[in-house]
C-alpha cells in the first residue's frame, strides 16, 4: 500500500529540504574561501621571501608550490572526511604532495644567503643590528 502525503507535508518537506541546501552551500563556500585564503597567505609569504626580483624559474617553482599545498589541503579535508576504507589511497596520494613540496621548498632555496650585487657588498661587512 502506497503512503500518501498531504500537501502540507509536502509543502513542509520542500522548505526543510531547501533549508538544508542552504545551509550546505553556505558551508561549502566558506570551506572554499577558507582554504583560498590560506593558499592566497602561502603565496604571498613565499614571494616575501625569495625577494623584491624573482626569477621566471623562481615564480614558477612559486606557482608550482602554492598548487601542491591547494592539493595538500584539499587532500587533508578528504582525509578528515572519508570512510576508512578510502583514507589509505588519500594518505599516499598526501605523502606524495608533502614530498613535492618539500622539493620545490628545496628547489627555491629560500635559506641561502643573497648574492652581492656589487663590490661595496662584499668589502662592507653589514651592520649587526
Amino acid at each position: 500500500m502506497a503512503r500518501t502525503i498531504s500537501k502540507a507535508g509536502r509543502a513542509a518537506m520542500a522548505t526543510a529540504g531547501a533549508q538544508n541546501l542552504a545551509q550546505w552551500r553556505s558551508r561549502a563556500r566558506t570551506r572554499a574561501n577558507e582554504i583560498q585564503a590560506q593558499v592566497d597567505t602561502f603565496r604571498a609569504g613565499l614571494l616575501r621571501d625569495v625577494g623584491v626580483n624573482p626569477s621566471a624559474s623562481k615564480v614558477g617553482l612559486i606557482e608550482a608550490a602554492v598548487l601542491t599545498y591547494g592539493c595538500i589541503l584539499k587532500l587533508r579535508h578528504g582525509v578528515i572526511n572519508s570512510s576508512k576504507a578510502g583514507v589509505v589511497d588519500l594518505a599516499e596520494k598526501s605523502s606524495w604532495s608533502c614530498s613535492n613540496l618539500a622539493r620545490l621548498l628545496r628547489l627555491l632555496n629560500l635559506d641561502a644567503k643573497p648574492r652581492p650585487r656589487c663590490l661595496a657588498d662584499l668589502v662592507e661587512p653589514k651592520r649587526q643590528i
